[in-house]
């Protein structure tokens, strides 16, 4: 084989393997989690669920928010809770298990004087009196 075809199917190699790469590490995901300042971060893959957990001040019941991971940030896929608790979120306005599939962004926040629970890719980290804000931000990005 020419001198010429090697080098070019060496780059050819080279070029198909960056692309490989980028595109498996595009799909990773870094959640940080900022507490008072401190931020814990955990690497995740796209379409982790992420689910914030809380008991509701007013009712007392369990709240679990789910949440899709993404690049980009999060999608609502799902509220569990009683009843008596989505009808003191919505006051019947709204179907909140529904509405919930349509949300999305670029960061969470949450305040409780009492226990706020995150569960995400197998750990759960909890917090007790204090206000989260959970990001979610690409392991790689051509735009950074």
């Amino acid at each position: 084989m020419p001198k010429g075809a090697l080098a070019l199917l060496a780059l050819a190699t080279t070029i198909s393997a960056v692309l490989l790469t980028y595109t498996l590490l595009s799909k990773i995901v870094v959640v940080e989690i900022e507490v008072e300042g401190e931020i814990t971060k955990v690497t995740v893959v796209c379409g982790t669920r992420l689910i914030v957990s809380f008991n509701n001040s007013v009712t007392g019941s369990p709240v679990s928010l789910v949440f899709e991971v993404y690049g980009d940030g999060f999608q609502g896929v799902s509220v569990l809770t009683d009843e008596p608790t989505l009808e003191y979120y919505t006051a019947g306005l709204t179907d909140m298990r529904d509405s919930i599939r349509s949300f999305k962004s670029r960061e969470l926040r949450y305040c409780s004087s009492q226990e706020v629970r995150v569960l995400i890719g197998g750990g759960e980290l909890s917090f007790k009196g204090a206000c989260l804000v959970i990001r979610a931000k690409p392991y790689i990005s051509l735009s950074s």
